[in-house]
């Protein structure tokens, strides 16, 4: 397991401050009213109070660490293969391109050249979408690896504010520090931006410092100590479900600029660079090595035995539209 809470550990925080102030209300009520043991009375006032700790506890858990890291790490691979500036297989593949069409000249050449600019448009906009995603999962990732903390520092603390209270340990520890909040957002953004999100360490981002809120959970009764642990609770969960929903927001905004963008790459090729087109023309993909007055002849004689070959039987030969565009 990662270095976060798991959920056994959570869910045991929940039941033991739900089990403790039970024991505390007990002890407060002079005539026998008490809340009870929840497997006692599983329909108690005590089973009811431990339940919704233990809601509390899956409220928490909503989103799981190893998941996120799985689907990061993912992500990350992908980002990689894509990224333009460190991928040696898109490196090498556009400078091959740019070497054997560099001496080529014609409004071919030049609609090719287009077309290579196009697909690198669309591979910088893959990668900037990617790097909003794996942006936004660290975030989900800190914060999911926070809040499991803070929730048990919670749950803690109230088992520790009730021993206080019962006299049991005087010197129990019940401050708390909640880090989950937009300090935790500040914190993951620190650690990379742009492509460097893609070789980001999972770790890293789990140990991104963040600053916290200062609370303790005090009093010396049942309805003092059970507030303390409602406000410690409702900060937590509060803070986590508003990182989660700003993180989808993220992803959601970064779908939407994708989509806006403007790409003509998946329009229809040029006929100046399709060789089965029957406009094509060696004048219009020629090296400067072969002069278009030597070769272009025979280019158009082979091109010519390309389509009739290519073509459904009954449109080329001798009268057919295609002849007779190739005629002129």
């Amino acid at each position: 397991m990662g270095d976060w809470k798991s959920d056994d550990e959570v869910r045991s925080a929940a039941d033991r401050a739900a089990r403790r102030l039970i024991e505390l209300f007990d002890e407060e009520q002079p005539d026998g009213k008490w809340l009870g043991s929840p497997e006692t009375y599983p329909d108690g006032g005590g089973a009811v109070l431990l339940r919704s700790f233990l809601e509390d506890a899956d409220n928490v858990l909503s989103l799981d660490p190893q998941k996120i890291i799985d689907e990061f790490e993912r992500m990350k691979k992908v980002g990689r293969a894509l990224d333009q500036d460190t991928s040696s297989a898109i490196i090498d593949a556009f400078r091959k391109i740019d070497y054997s069409v560099q001496d080529w000249e014609g409004g071919g050449a030049d609609a090719f050249r287009h077309q290579i600019s196009m697909i690198q448009a669309f591979i910088g906009q893959q990668a900037g979408y990617l790097v909003k995603t794996v942006e936004s999962l660290a975030i989900l990732l800190a914060a999911s690896v926070q809040a499991r903390r803070d929730y048990v520092a919670v749950a803690d603390a109230t088992s520790a504010a009730v021993a206080k209270a019962l006299k049991q340990h005087d010197d129990a520890d019940t401050k708390i520090a909640i880090s989950i909040g937009a300090s935790v957002v500040s914190a993951v953004l620190g650690v990379a931006t742009g492509g460097a999100w893609f070789t980001a360490s999972a770790g890293v981002i789990i140990g991104a410092a963040s600053a916290g809120l200062q609370l303790a959970v005090d009093g010396d009764k049942f309805a003092e100590v059970a507030s303390g642990y409602k406000t410690g609770k409702d900060q937590v969960l509060t803070s986590y479900q508003d990182i989660v929903h700003s993180s989808l927001a993220k992803i959601r905004d970064a779908e939407r600029d994708l989509l806006d963008e403007k790409n003509e790459l998946f329009a229809p090729t040029p006929p100046s660079i399709d060789v089965k087109s029957p406009s094509f023309h060696y004048g219009d993909f020629s090296s400067v090595d072969r002069p278009v007055a030597e070769f272009d002849p025979k280019v158009d004689q082979e091109h010519r035995k390309l389509v009739e070959e290519h073509a459904p039987t009954g449109v080329t030969g001798p009268g057919t539209p295609i002849q007779r565009r190739l005629d002129g």
